[in-house]
């Protein structure tokens, strides 16, 4: 069993609570986590007990789903959360038996958190509240602007053999060596077993050499993206294409021309951009109806003094 000390270190990597402000969101999922759940108690020893909404307010805090649902679906971690809530509720109680609470810089964080509580529970409320325009027709205006962003480019399947140069002396037999396999090719012997034979990229070559190449994507070497343009099905098989790290070998498999996404295919995609976007310029506009006012008046010397507590 995990005990409460080894809890406390895995809940501090999982969640660094005490470090993350507390957000819109993770208002909106504790105001969801209190509502209608059962009101018996998670666990119960003695006087002390934790109830759901306290479990899951704690799973809530975790920073994102892959950790929560970690939680949730392991028995043990489950009831480490459980007994890791029930001591920080003891330590809680006995700080406030000890009259920390009342200490002036603790009143002074809790009002700090009180505010940013407040504060982020009105942008959730507003949040919740919020109406959505119908986005399709500026969906479709949008796609019509955009289709550029909606191209597949032209991608070819391609099988090769790559003959790497680590230095010039290399590059003679390097270039040898290309030819003769370029005469078995030739000769009808199979692409595939070569490549497997003596291709130096041994990832690709396990596969017989198999790589897909993008039109006009960057990190090809010119000539070899030449090289593979140039190829057809009459003629799939490259000569030997020299570049800067060596030499290859290039069968063409299959081609498959550039296309472009209709707007039914992208409508849900675009529509959910657009209503992000929207939902970021309301929330902020409503953010700045609270704003500090042009006049206001900050005291320069006075803050150029507030230096923090060592």
């Amino acid at each position: 069993m995990i005990n409460n000390q080894t809890m406390a270190g895995t809940m501090a990597r999982d969640q660094k609570w005490w470090l993350l402000p507390l957000g819109v969101w993770w208002i909106v999922g504790m105001v969801n986590a209190w509502a209608g759940e059962p009101t018996a108690p998670l666990l119960r020893d003695g006087e002390h007990e934790v109830t759901v909404q306290e479990y899951r307010q704690m799973l809530l805090t975790l920073p994102d789903e892959r950790a929560r649902t970690r939680y949730q679906d392991n028995a043990r971690l489950s009831e480490d959360v459980l007994r890791y809530i029930d001591q920080r509720k003891r330590m809680a109680a006995e700080a406030e038996r000890l009259g920390l609470a009342e200490q002036p810089e603790l009143q002074a964080m809790f009002a700090v958190a009180r505010r940013q509580i407040l504060s982020d529970a009105l942008l959730a409320r507003y949040l919740r509240d919020m109406q959505y325009p119908d986005f399709t027709d500026l969906a479709h205006e949008y796609y019509l602007t955009h289709r550029q962003e909606y191209r597949i480019p032209e991608r070819l399947e391609l099988a090769q053999i790559e003959l790497k140069v680590t230095c010039e002396c290399e590059r003679g037999n390097q270039r040898a060596l290309a030819e003769k396999i370029l005469a078995r090719l030739q000769a009808g012997e199979s692409f595939e077993d070569l490549a497997k034979q003596y291709s130096n990229d041994k990832t690709a070559a396990a596969s017989g050499g198999l790589l897909t190449l993008q039109v006009g994507q960057g990190g090809v070497d010119s000539a070899f993206q030449a090289a593979a343009l140039a190829l057809d099905a009459e003629h799939p098989l490259s000569g030997i294409v020299e570049t800067s790290e060596g030499y290859y070998l290039i069968r063409l498999l299959r081609r498959h021309e550039a296309s472009e996404r209709d707007f039914e295919s992208v409508k849900a995609e675009i529509i959910e951009r657009l209503r992000k976007n929207y939902q970021t310029t309301q929330m902020a506009d409503y953010q700045a109806r609270f704003k500090t006012g042009s006049t206001a008046v900050i005291n320069q010397e006075l803050l150029k003094d507030q230096a923090l507590p060592q």
